[in-house]
């Protein structure tokens, strides 16, 4: 899996991954309505595809190594300073190891958790390869934690990566390192099914809301939060063909 690792601030979002069942659906959902440019490789556990925009790499995706594997989603990479070392300590903080630490061509090395809420997320160890782009169309904007158990969440992230978790606004805290934001922290809405675990929700910029959420339907996917403005701050969710739930944020072209 030729992961792009990037030279961004350890504890801050280093890349994204899609599990995805269908590649070539995906890879034409996403290029389509974020104006991705497309590049494959194969690698010894599959097809892996980049999609980039001008200003650098966005995100990868390929298909589960099994069939019955992880289901549709996209899973945040935070940057850490040794793969084997931040999850030995995920784990003492209370994470479920789902990957151990493994290097992958670009010659970054990652490795998966799942957090103590029950939340999917990565851990890469940076080699110097191109940095992700950022606050532009097209790339990632923002990420936040959707989590049934927020205490935990809190707890486990403040510690592993550096945090410190801003006062609740409006039942959202923001997560900030060295004063800068870094990601959000959400008690799961009541409106999603029970059967929904804590997950990490992507959002990815694009210059017109209204426009995006009809693209995502003449695409094949599903708005599932049309355009909505929280403490000034329009978005949307939505899902692509798959079932991968991920937002969408305005971002300057």
């Amino acid at each position: 899996m030729p992961l792009p690792a990037d030279l961004a601030t350890v504890g801050t979002v280093a890349w994204l991954d899609l599990t995805t069942p269908d590649v070539d659906v995906a890879a034409s959902f996403y290029a389509h309505l974020l104006g991705w440019r497309l590049e494959s490789a194969d690698t010894p556990v599959g097809r892996y595809v980049v999609g980039s925009v001008g200003a650098g790499p966005v995100a990868g995706m390929m298909a589960p190594e099994a069939a019955g594997g992880p289901a549709p989603a996209w899973v945040p990479f935070f940057g850490v300073a040794d793969a084997a070392d931040a999850l030995e300590r995920a784990g003492d903080l209370g994470a479920t190891a789902l990957q151990p630490p493994t290097q992958v061509p670009s010659g970054a090395r990652i490795a998966v958790v799942a957090d103590p809420a029950g939340a999917v997320v990565g851990l890469i160890e940076p080699s110097g390869g191109p940095a992700p782009a950022r606050g532009v169309t097209g790339a990632v904007a923002w990420v936040e934690i959707q989590t049934r158990d927020p205490a935990a969440s809190e707890a486990f992230y403040t510690v592993l990566m550096g945090w410190t978790a801003g006062p609740p606004a409006d039942g959202y805290r923001v997560f900030e390192r060295a004063g800068e934001p870094v990601a959000g922290l959400l008690a799961m809405p009541a409106a999603v099914p029970a059967e929904v675990p804590s997950y990490w929700l992507a959002y990815f910029g694009v210059a017109d809301l209204d426009r995006a959420c009809a693209r995502v339907g003449e695409l094949g996917g599903t708005v599932l939060v049309p355009v909505t403005t929280v403490s000034g701050m329009p978005f949307a969710v939505a899902e692509d063909p798959a079932g991968a739930t991920f937002g969408l944020l305005h971002a300057s072209p």
